[in-house]
């Protein structure tokens, strides 16, 4: 479990105050496994940060009707999608909690009045923002990679024993039959 104070603090020490302005905004939420926090047509304009669980953000691919990942975000991301920010109109992504997660939820607007009223909020948004995009180019790195390369990359960010082949395959565009190979190897 990482806690939304210890990484928060990780990117710039906060202030007492500031903290406190953080929790008032902040909402705890707890959500079985399977749960849905969006599919199409349906999204919230939250922002989301894990501090336990696993969450996969995916599409229904068109022509073999399987699910399409697009990330897994863990205990210590933030959960972010096009179609959860206020200024998107439609949503085509599903959005699944894996395992039972503890998510701290922040309205748009709430942290878009806190920014625009606090130097430091903006520093910390700005930081936040920087390990989001490192968070999201994760996979395009992966994808330069050999097949065992990449496989071998995911499971050190990401907890594989906790994950099914088929997700696993899914994201990093190889077989499930390739998946399990490399699984049995290492």
């Amino acid at each position: 479990m990482i806690t939304l104070a210890t990484y928060l603090n990780q990117l710039q020490p906060l202030s007492a105050g500031f903290w406190q302005q953080i929790q008032v905004m902040a909402h705890i939420q707890h959500y079985p496994a399977g749960h849905q926090l969006a599919y199409p047509g349906y999204a919230r304009s939250q922002l989301y940060f894990v501090e336990e669980g696993l969450i996969k953000v995916y599409t229904y691919d068109e022509e073999t009707g399987l699910p399409a990942i697009h990330h897994f975000f863990q205990a210590g991301d933030f959960i972010i999608w096009p179609a959860s920010h206020p200024t998107f109109q439609s949503n085509a992504l599903y959005v699944e909690c894996l395992e039972p997660s503890h998510l701290v939820g922040f309205s748009y607007q709430a942290l878009h009045d806190t920014i625009l009223h606090s130097s430091e909020a903006l520093d910390l948004a700005h930081r936040i923002i920087g390990d989001i995009l490192r968070t999201l180019e994760f996979r395009t790195q992966l994808l330069t990679q050999s097949t065992a390369g990449r496989y071998q990359h995911f499971c050190q960010r990401f907890p594989c024993h906790r994950l099914k082949n088929i997700d696993i395959a899914s994201y990093l565009h190889l077989s499930v039959s390739t998946i399990s190979r490399l699984r049995s190897r290492i």
